[in-house]
């Protein structure tokens, strides 16, 4: 099936192209070292894919004149992070809510939820996804990992209460340090006051977190918290076998097991393996078989 590829960048520049209200299309062109990176309008579901290797054409719904935020950001998201795309496992909860969350008439209670977990279970795959659903709503949103924007300062916080939906990745990575809490505290009492929706991941929960500013701390308790679970050897197998279908490929539960007890365990590495593997079944016209994998990956 085709798709937009929505969210995908090389080079310098960001293209961006704006539908405003009675007016023709205009186009805008921001800077990849100076520009906002951004969600806008697209399509839905799990982790880790191919990007597009061409500029992105971003079409956004501006019934409201925004002023641009100039962010000096080079971040990517995952075109394959939607919500079809995601296996829960034991996290059908936290999808559930964070797709309440991206629903029109989701409450403020609903509008702040905070995922923590282990790296690779999926807390960034629901980030992202939410931000892509957000397109397919014609709102604007924005992704922030924040482990890698440490050294862009805490201006990159500035006047995002104009975005409907925010998502703060690895929060651990800012926690402890007294400029970047303060920041944060007004980053959220801005959203709150705006009516915007907050989506927080980190490593641990907020009580787990060395946040030293208590005001900050007090607010992210009142957050809806879901720990992320591993997936199972069978769950694993499972959303395998959801990325295989997505691609077109078929993966029996023979081969899935192979994989899993040959290769590594971690979904990242997996999921890069399949993309391998389906790139090489491509171009072999080969169907996934044990002799095949052998083959192609000298295992």
């Amino acid at each position: 099936m085709a798709m937009n590829r929505p969210f995908l960048m090389t080079g310098r520049e960001l293209v961006c192209q704006k539908n405003l209200i009675q007016s023709n299309a205009l186009t805008q062109t921001f800077d990849f070292a100076r520009g906002l990176l951004h969600c806008a309008p697209g399509y839905t579901g799990i982790n880790f894919a191919n990007f597009t290797q061409r500029p992105l054409t971003v079409r956004l719904n501006c019934s409201v004149s925004m002023k641009p935020i100039q962010l000096p950001l080079g971040v990517r998201l995952r075109d394959d992070a939607t919500f079809i795309n995601y296996y829960p496992g034991a996290n059908a909860a936290a999808l559930g809510y964070v797709e309440r969350l991206c629903e029109a008439d989701a409450g403020w209670t609903e509008s702040l939820i905070y995922l923590w977990g282990k790296h690779g279970v999926g807390r960034t795959h629901l980030l992202q996804a939410a931000c892509l659903r957000f397109e397919q709503l014609g709102e604007p949103a924005v992704y922030l990992p924040l482990a890698e924007l440490l050294d862009r300062g805490i201006e990159i916080l500035d006047n995002l209460e104009q975005y409907e939906l925010v998502c703060l990745d690895d929060l651990q990575a800012v926690a402890g340090r007294a400029d970047w809490e303060e920041a944060l505290f007004h980053l959220f009492n801005r959203l709150r006051d705006s009516g915007r929706r907050l989506l927080i991941a980190a490593s641990a929960s907020p009580r787990e977190l060395p946040i030293k500013l208590a005001d900050l701390k007090s607010r992210l308790t009142l957050a809806l918290i879901f720990q992320m679970r591993p997936l199972s050897d069978e769950d694993k197998l499972r959303a395998l076998q959801l990325r295989a279908s997505r691609r077109g490929l078929h993966l029996t539960d023979e081969v899935g097991h192979f994989i899993l007890t040959r290769g590594t365990r971690s979904m990242s590495a997996l999921f890069e393996l399949l993309e391998r593997l389906d790139q090489a079944s491509l171009q072999a016209q080969r169907k996934l078989t044990i002799p095949f994998l052998k083959e192609t990956l000298g295992w």
